[in-house]
Order: C-alpha cells, then structure tokens, then sequence
C-alpha cells in the first residue's frame, strides 16, 4: 500500500502546486455533466430515479424536500420541487452526488500485493483517471489525507478530501477501498463523492 500511498501523493502535490492559486467552485466541477445545483432529470428520467428514491431530509420552515436515489453506480442527492397539483416543470436540483468505479481482476479476490497492483492500474485507467484527474486538481482552501486505514471489518481504504473553511463544507472526496475474506483482499472500489455545504448540513450534526 505504500507504492500507492506514494503514487497518490505524487500526484497530490503536482496538481496542488499548480492550481494554489486558482480558487473554484464547487457547482463548476461535474462529472459525466452531472454537478452540484444542476437538474438531474437532464441526465435520468423519473421513472430511474424513482425506482430506488428514499425521502433524505424535510425543511418544514422553508418547505423543501430532500431526497436521495441509486440509479446504477451513481448515488444522488436532490431537493425535489414536485407536489401534487403542481403546473410548473419539475425540477430535482442537485445537492450531492458519488460514483463508485470497481477496479477490474481476472478473478474476484487477490492478495494484498495484487490488489495494490490492481489498483494503481485502475487509477490508470483513462475513465477513472478522469474522474480522479477533475477531483485532484480541483482548486481548495484546505486539503487533507488520511494515512491508509485498516477497519476492523477488514476493508482497506484511503481517503483523499478537499474542503471548505467553515462549520458546513463543500467536500470533495476519492476513497479507493477493499475488503479482506480469508486472508485475500477483493477487487477495489473507487468512490468519487462531491458534498455541498447544504448537503453537509443535512447528513452531519457538528458542534460549531
């Protein structure tokens, strides 16, 4: 894990070197033209997100829904504006949102150094190097690494996070985990999850 460790923060330290200086958004990155503020139902129709739709949150003082769907390897989060009897077109703007990519192998489990192997190849890849190249070189006020961890269900996994200053956050996030069975480590995952302060708000109770 340490040649990915090292890999990782190669790369790390080049993208931040280079866009220090350039402070973004969050509603300016997106992936596949999904993005935080935007009308998911551009991109899937009802009938997708509403097959695993579970009710995520309500404001009842500014009367807002919040929900969340799985379609496929997207998880999102939305507000909805929908009610019944409504005229106007609806809309399901986007507060949040992850990917999960798995890592291809010619069988399911491998042992450490092999998964290690897999990964780093799978960073390679030109799909998920895109999504890692946009979310690296995404500009921040702050940036932290946690060292790779060991759970005690046995998964392997390796966060990367920019954030926001503040209580709440914009966060930005690559975790690449595997889950150990038996002494071998299975195929990894790579997650790639973009939370806006609103969302952050909604999933995290913080003493600020």
């Amino acid at each position: 894990m340490k040649k990915l460790f090292l890999y990782i923060v190669i790369n790390l330290m080049f993208f931040k070197v280079v866009l220090a200086n350039d402070m973004g958004k969050i509603g300016d990155l997106e992936i596949n033209g999904i993005s935080i503020g935007k009308n998911l139902l551009n991109h899937f129709s009802k009938q997708e997100l509403i097959q695993k739709k579970k009710l995520l949150s309500v404001n009842s003082s500014e009367k807002k829904l919040f929900y969340t769907s799985q379609v496929g390897e997207w998880l999102l989060y939305y507000e909805s504006n929908e009610r019944v009897g409504m005229e106007e077109e609806p809309y399901y703007r986007v507060i949040g949102f992850s990917i999960t990519k798995k890592c291809e192998g010619n069988k399911k489990y491998y042992k450490k150094d092999n998964i290690i192997n897999i990964l780093v190849d799978c960073i390679k890849n030109n799909e998920t190097k895109k999504y890692i190249h946009k979310l690296i070189s995404y500009p921040s006020r702050t940036y932290e690494a946690d060292e790779i961890e060991v759970k005690r269900d046995g998964t392997l996994s390796y966060d990367i996070k920019y954030t926001f200053d503040g209580c709440y956050n914009d966060n930005v996030s690559i975790n690449f985990s595997s889950k150990e069975r038996f002494s071998e480590y299975e195929i990894p995952q790579i997650k790639f999850i973009i939370i806006s302060k609103e969302l952050d708000r909604i999933l995290f109770s913080k003493n600020c």
